[in-house]
């Protein structure tokens, strides 16, 4: 389920890279409920390079060849620039149209008893990288730089590959 390439809503196929993909993932709003005024300088949609930076959301690095979403915003008069990787667009998108578009409410007996939420399977999959980080880094990982952050990530990808 981490690697969710297209699904269907509502009778449109939404698959990753198109542009309806696109503009449900950017039409989200990651900050929402955040202190500021939610004025970003960019946020777009690229096809990541090469990248020596971590998903703000997961905390995974985000691979190459595949698409991220950049947002850079100034806060406090500090540049603030925040990648998310395409495993969390995808779900950002999904969270979204899936509230928009469910066809039933709370009451309804088709209601799910636990509705499982892409938002919730990044979740998981970022508490499992803070122990990671936690582990290598301390728990005030969070105020590393990006280069340990990023090389402690590809430390502890290679070991589960041993």
């Amino acid at each position: 389920m981490s690697d969710v390439r297209e699904f269907t809503y509502d009778g449109e196929n939404i698959a990753v890279g198109d542009e309806n993909w696109k503009e449900w993932v950017l039409s989200s709003d990651p900050f929402e409920g955040d202190i500021g005024d939610g004025n970003n300088l960019t946020d777009k949609i690229v096809k990541t390079r090469q990248t020596k930076q971590l998903c703000s959301d997961c905390l995974s690095i985000c691979e190459p060849n595949k698409y991220s979403r950049v947002i850079s915003s100034v806060v406090d008069g500090q540049l603030l620039t925040n990648r998310y990787c395409q495993e969390c667009c995808t779900a950002m998108a999904f969270d979204e149209l899936h509230q928009d578009y469910k066809q039933y409410d709370d009451e309804s007996e088709d209601y799910p008893e636990e509705e499982v939420m892409l938002s919730d399977v990044r979740q998981q999959v970022r508490t499992r990288n803070e122990k990671i980080l936690i582990g290598v880094l301390g728990k005030r990982y969070f105020e590393k730089p990006n280069d340990q952050l990023f090389k402690a990530m590809i430390e502890a990808q290679e070991q589960s590959h041993d």
